[in-house]
C-alpha cells in the first residue's frame, strides 16, 4: 500500500526523533510514523517514486521489444516488475534511516506478534476471496455476466488458496514498497490524503503492462485512470491491515487472495465468452463493494487510531 546517514553528525542529529517515532511501530496497535520524524520526507518520497516507475519501465521494456502480452516471457518479466516497488523501498531506506529502524520501516517487522499477525493474515486472505466472490455475485445481478457451474469450476476453486499463497509471495515485491516504506513515509498526512497519494502512484505504476493490455484489455491510456480508482480503494483496505497489525505480510496475503480468487472465481463460474474486467473488482461492481467496506470500516472507527496517533 529512502540513505543512510552519510556522517556521524548527521546521525546524531536525526537518529533520536527517527528511533523515538519508530519505536511506536512495534507497538501493539501497529501505528507506524515518518521515517525522519513528524513530516513527511517528500524528497525521499520523489527519489522512491522515480526509482519504482523508473524500474518497472525498465522491468517491462523486453515486453514492449518482444511480443507484448503473447511474449512467452511475459510471466518472468511481470514477476520482475512486481518487484521494483521493494527494491525502491530499500534503496530509499538504506539512505535515510538507521540500521536498527529500516525492516520496520519497510512493515517487515514490528506490531502485533507473529501468530496473532498470522491469523489476521489468514482472516485477510478469506476476506480478500469473499470481496472478490462479491463482486461477482453484484456483476451477475446487475446482468454483466451468467454465472455458471462448468466442467473446470472445481479445479479453478481448488487453486484459490494455494495461488493466494503463492501470489501473496509475489506481492510482498509490491507491498514492502507501497504498504511498506511509502506508507510509512505518508502517514503523517492522515487516512485520505496518504492514500489518495499512494493508491495515484500504485495505480500509475502499473502503466507499462497497462498500455499493453493488461488487466483493463484495452492499450488506451485511459486505462490508467481506471487502475488509479482500484488502486486507491484497495490500498486503503491494505493500508488499514498495515495498521493494524504493524507490518505488510497480512497485507501481501490479503493482496494475493484478491488477484487470485478473482482470476480463479471468474474461470470457475462465468463462460469465456462473458469474461472480462468489469466483472472482477478492477470494474465498477468492484469499486461499489470495496468503497463500502471501506465506508464500513470508517462509521467502525477503524481509521481513527491513525488520525490519532499521527
Amino acid at each position: 500500500m529512502t540513505n543512510s546517514t552519510d556522517s556521524t553528525t548527521r546521525t546524531s542529529s536525526r537518529s533520536a526523533p527517527t528511533a523515538a517515532a519508530l519505536s511506536a511501530a512495534g507497538s501493539p496497535a501497529g501505528s507506524t510514523t515518518s521515517p525522519t520524524g513528524p513530516g513527511v520526507p517528500w524528497r525521499h518520497v520523489a527519489l522512491f517514486t522515480v526509482l519504482a516507475l523508473g524500474l518497472a519501465w525498465i522491468a517491462a521494456l523486453p515486453l514492449y521489444l518482444g511480443g507484448g502480452l503473447a511474449d512467452p516471457a511475459l510471466l518472468i518479466w511481470a514477476g520482475v516488475m512486481m518487484t521494483t516497488p521493494a527494491i525502491a523501498g530499500i534503496v530509499v531506506t538504506a539512505r535515510s534511516c538507521p540500521p536498527g529502524t529500516r525492516q520496520r520501516v519497510l512493515g517487515m517487522r514490528g506490531g502485533l506478534r507473529w501468530r496473532r499477525t498470522t491469523s489476521i493474515a489468514v482472516l485477510a486472505a478469506a476476506a480478500g476471496t469473499a470481496l472478490s466472490a462479491t463482486t461477482l455475485l453484484l456483476a451477475a445481478a446487475l446482468g454483466m455476466a451468467d454465472l455458471r457451474v462448468g466442467p473446470d469450476t472445481a479445479s479453478s476453486l481448488l487453486l484459490v488458496p494455494v495461488l493466494s499463497v503463492g501470489i501473496g509471495l509475489t506481492a510482498v515485491g509490491e507491498e514492502l514498497g507501497w504498504r511498506g516504506y511509502l506508507h510509512t513515509a505518508l502517514r503523517p498526512l492522515g487516512v485520505l490524503r496518504s492514500q489518495l497519494v499512494s493508491g495515484i502512484l500504485w495505480g500509475v505504476w502499473h502503466a507499462p503492462l497497462l498500455l499493453l493490455g493488461y488487466n483493463y484489455a484495452t492499450t488506451s491510456p485511459v486505462s490508467i485512470p481506471l487502475m488509479v480508482v482500484s488502486t486507491v480503494l484497495m490500498g486503503t483496505l491494505l493500508a488499514w491491515l498495515r495498521e493494524v497489525t504493524g507490518t505488510m505480510w497480512a497485507g501481501a496475503l490479503a493482496h494475493g487472495a484478491l488477484n487470485s480468487s478473482t482470476s480463479f472465481l471468474v474461470a470457475a463460474f462465468v463462460a469465456p465468452e462473458q469474461q472480462n474486467p468489469w466483472i472482477t473488482v478492477l470494474g465498477w461492481p468492484g469499486w461499489i463493494v470495496l468503497a463500502a467496506v471501506v465506508a464500513l470500516l470508517t462509521l467502525a472507527g477503524g481509521f481513527r487510531g491513525w488520525t490519532r496517533r499521527r
